[in-house]
């Protein structure tokens, strides 16, 4: 494991410091990404937050580039019998 010294800075109203370019390549961090902070007795412990999932509306919307409602009007919802073949073992059915 390497250790690596870093400054804490002003920053705004605030302080902070600059995570090194190799830690963020490390674990494929980028501006905008969520971080946790931990406490532990013998310091503090920074991981990459796990990302929310996103909703299966927000991913239609994503995949379609349009709102929820005008996303599922162009989806067929009629399904048919997918024919698969012999049985290999022994499926009950």
């Amino acid at each position: 494991m390497q250790a690596t010294q870093a400054t804490i800075r002003k920053i705004g109203n605030s302080e902070g410091t600059i995570i090194p370019k190799y830690i963020l390549d490390t674990f494929s961090l980028k501006e905008r990404d969520k971080i946790n902070f931990e406490i532990h007795r013998e310091g503090i412990l920074i991981k990459p937050a796990k990302a929310k999932r996103k909703s299966l509306r927000e991913r239609t919307e994503e995949f379609y580039g349009v709102p929820f409602d005008e996303a599922i009007k162009n989806i067929d919802f009629e399904f048919t019998e997918l024919e698969t073949g012999k049985p290999v073992g022994k499926e009950v059915f």
